[in-house]
């Protein structure tokens, strides 16, 4: 008797193990039911899932304890589920926390198909398929999983660390266009022994980063832009090949401890390149270049190409360069095209000094229908003189002169509004008796500078010597220092260089904040911001004896008055330009000594285009920017209706020009 017992217990618990199921498919039609679709009794059985439907916040949970994490990162013992399809699903925006850890804290914060952050990071997942749509796999979403070989879906951007220490992955299916690698993507993926992307908007610095066995990489297609700082801590990388286009790089070290790296070559047309350094990279033998560069930044390590080899083939490149901008809409699209008409410019230049008119107009007017539009340059560049009498050059000047007034662009633009988007800050102004401004104070000797005179002259005495201490370098590399006006002005002793408008600002701002001048740095925008690089940076200072902001440019020693000599701010300037009324450009107003500036170049072309959006920081302090800096919010002042969605944003110019 007690033998059949044994025997019908055994058969129970068989029959038992047998209704559980090791693979499902299910479809959650309600968020929140994953659980009940799956049952209890499955939960730790389920090997292979594929779902169909929408996922909450509880959904997520009870997925990733069916494989093996639960809500604070403990191992879930027993979880078996290494399979799993998403190609259906969607998440539905939930603030509850699906991941809760002391470092962290994960949630579904967005509606849609990208995959969060954190979502299944530590889960022993061996087997992932994307949900349809998804252009987004989020910070550490599928680190320090069981992923053995994945497939991206196309145009997906891969988040900082998305994929970092999956130790068993040995494979990666790039897509057509892979929208972006972020930082550290695959680090620890010591398994990875090749990278073949295909077409890539953008390799963010550190993409490449700590993987030991990675042996070669290969752009198969474009690159619209990759950042220097780019292949770090690779032992065994050899070689990297660039295929296709690369419109632009940033520099200058792009290869950093990777021993064993011999070569990278470009095998395509280089556009604009910042590359030129490794280090401790002891077998590199040099960037080679099976095509042509139209301009580098390092030329002895990426020589430049002879001009008139570039433009040979002006039409094929300005061709790729159409299909780029019609399918991705990118900024260094326009840099590029910039890059191509000011080489194609240059020879043209070459061909009017040396008298060969036919061949000067042919290129100058091709560079103009190119979009290189630049009248006012034109109009006063003594390198085509020779051509200037010609009918076809007066021609295309008097196209280029009522085609591209940039003060009709801001005549276009809406007014602002006060009952319209609001920023609802109030601006704040670092105290002089804060212990870095007093250095900056004390080291510059700034009561020196400024003098006893008026407040006004005090104010102008203050830029110009900045203007003469620092010579304004709008091409010159980022600074690799802290963001304060000692540290910047060592750096210019140190190196013998230049800086930005946008540094120059920044240390003019520390300057008027250190002796007590309420200021802001302003960065001015074209309409075409998401396109157009080529902003300014300005200052705007409090005078209490106006009573209001007035405008100062250390770049070009340069401020704005009205007929009446009364100092204006930006926000005026750009009123006055939209309804014609008179701005006068003070006389001195020069580029380091050099040139000196126009009204109808710094304020009708260059500072009109300029106008179209102004930002500031919330808070005006020193090291307000910069890997050391507060980052202090930026609030943005639009034309009524105007999409912008960077930092914060308002439509009311009192708000933003509100009294200290």
């Amino acid at each position: 008797m007690k033998r059949l017992i044994t025997i019908l217990v055994a058969v129970l618990v068989a029959l038992s193990i047998t209704a559980q199921k090791k693979q499902m498919s299910v479809n959650v039609k309600q968020p929140g039911t994953l659980g009940a679709c799956i049952g209890e009794k499955n939960k730790k059985s389920v090997e292979k899932l594929t779902i169909k439907g929408r996922l909450n916040s509880a959904d997520v949970v009870f997925l990733r304890e069916m494989a093996g994490r639960d809500t604070v990162g403990n191992i879930v013992e027993g979880s078996k589920l290494a399979c799993l399809n998403l190609m259906k699903v969607t998440f539905v925006a939930d603030t509850t926390c699906f991941v809760q850890r002391k470092n962290y804290q994960a949630c579904l914060a967005e509606g849609g198909a990208d995959l969060p952050d954190y979502i299944f990071f530590g889960c022993r997942l061996s087997n992932i398929v994307f949900p349809d749509s998804m252009k987004r796999i989020g910070m550490h979403a599928l680190s320090n999983t069981k992923l053995t070989s994945v497939t991206l879906p196309e145009d997906v951007s891969l988040e900082r660390f998305a994929f970092a220490n999956c130790k068993e992955l040995t494979q990666v299916t790039f897509p057509h266009v892979l929208n972006e690698i972020c930082n550290g993507a695959f680090y620890g993926c010591d398994k990875l022994e090749n990278l073949d992307i295909n077409n890539i908007k953008y390799l963010s610095g550190y993409s490449v980063y700590m993987m030991k066995s990675l042996q070669r990489i290969n752009i198969n297609g474009w690159c619209l832009h990759a950042d220097g700082y780019l292949f770090m801590n690779c032992p065994e990388l050899q070689t990297i090949d660039f295929y296709g286009d690369v419109l632009t790089t940033g520099g200058i070290l792009f290869a950093q401890n990777c021993p064993k790296l011999e070569t990278l070559t470009f095998h395509a047309p280089v556009y604009d390149t910042y590359f030129g350094k490794t280090d401790s990279c002891f077998a590199f033998r040099g960037i080679v270049v099976n095509d042509i560069v139209l301009s580098s930044i390092n030329k002895d390590m990426v020589p430049v190409s002879p001009l008139e080899k570039i433009v040979t083939r002006y039409e094929s490149l300005k061709a790729n360069l159409d299909t780029y901008e019609t399918q991705y809409h990118d900024r260094s699209v326009s840099t590029a095209r910039r890059t191509l008409n000011q080489t194609a410019y240059n020879l043209a230049c070459r061909y009017s000094l040396n008298n060969e008119r036919e061949k000067a107009l042919d290129l100058f007017e091709k560079v103009v229908t190119g979009g290189f539009r630049e009248y006012y340059h034109f109009l006063k560049d003594s390198d085509l003189n020779n051509i200037r009498e010609e009918t076809r050059f007066q021609a295309l000047m008097a196209n280029l002169k009522t085609t591209e007034e940039k003060i009709n662009k801001l005549k276009a633009s809406a007014e602002y509004v006060s009952d319209g988007r609001k920023a609802n800050v109030t601006f704040t102004y670092q105290s002089p008796s804060d212990s870095i401004l007093t250095a900056i104070r004390e080291y510059f000797n700034l009561d020196s500078i400024a003098g006893n005179g008026s407040e006004i002259s005090r104010i102008k005495r203050i830029m110009y010597w900045l203007h003469d201490a620092i010579r304004h370098d709008g091409n010159s590399s980022w600074p690799k220092c802290r963001y304060n006006a000692i540290e910047l002005y060592k750096l210019t002793q140190r190196e013998n260089r230049g800086l930005n408008c946008r540094f120059m600002s920044e240390v003019l701002n520390d300057l008027y904040l250190a002796v007590g001048f309420k200021s802001r740095f302003i960065t001015c925008q074209s309409k075409e911001y998401d396109t157009d690089g080529d902003c300014h940076v300005i200052n705007i200072v409090w005078s209490n004896e106006l009573g209001k902001w007035i405008w100062m440019d250390a770049s070009f020693a340069a401020y704005v008055t009205d007929e009446n000599g009364l100092l204006l701010h930006p926000g005026e300037v750009r009123e006055r330009l939209r309804k014609d009324q008179p701005v006068i450009l003070n006389e001195d107003a020069n580029w380091n000594h050099k040139d000196l500036q126009t009204k109808d170049y710094y304020i009708d072309y260059y500072m009109a285009k300029n106008l179209y959006l102004l930002s500031s920081h919330e808070r005006s302090e020193t090291e307000s920017e910069g890997e050391n800096g507060n980052k202090t919010p930026t609030v943005t002042l639009i034309p009524h209706g105007f999409e912008y969605t960077a930092g914060i944003v308002t439509e009311d110019d009192i708000e933003f020009w509100q009294r200290p």
